[in-house]
């Protein structure tokens, strides 16, 4: 699990995230989806989603809903 703040950049990571990603917490706080991830459809997907709960004050699992599978969020 992963926390980001309204801008997108990620503030708090949980051990699975830091290990799923091979970097610690400490490595990637303060950087966006596209700084540590390949920039990809599904990354800007993802980000369009994140944008979308933060504007809408919407929930997760509607962003989760609009996303549908992709290959790094499980």
């Amino acid at each position: 699990m992963a926390v980001f703040d309204v801008a997108l950049r990620l503030r708090r990571a949980n051990g699975y995230a830091e290990r799923t990603l091979n970097v610690t917490e400490d490595d990637f706080r303060g950087l966006r989806h596209r700084d540590f991830l390949p920039l990809n459809s599904e990354v800007r997907k993802v980000e369009r989603a994140l944008s979308r709960v933060m504007e809408t004050c919407g929930s997760l699992a509607k962003a989760a809903s609009m996303l549908g599978p992709t290959s790094y969020i499980r």
